[in-house]
């Protein structure tokens, strides 16, 4: 388990190369925290080259991966 600083990080998006995670025959987990203290993992058992993200003026996040 690990966490992985992004290959570019602006002020309010970046994204992460993972291609190279798959490469290597492991699989990428995504681990998202909620207000309310809840956490849920997603993992990504199919290859994703890059996941992109970015923070809207209401400090939403959205995170695109493909």
């Amino acid at each position: 388990m690990a966490t992985l600083v992004p290959d570019s990080a602006e002020e309010f998006s970046g994204y992460w190369q993972l291609g190279y995670v798959y490469d290597a025959g492991r699989f990428v987990t995504i681990r998202c925290k909620y207000a309310d203290k809840k956490a849920i993992d997603l993992s990504l058992s199919k290859r994703v080259d890059r996941c992109d993200y970015s923070i809207d003026a209401q400090r939403t996040l959205s995170l695109r991966c493909k």
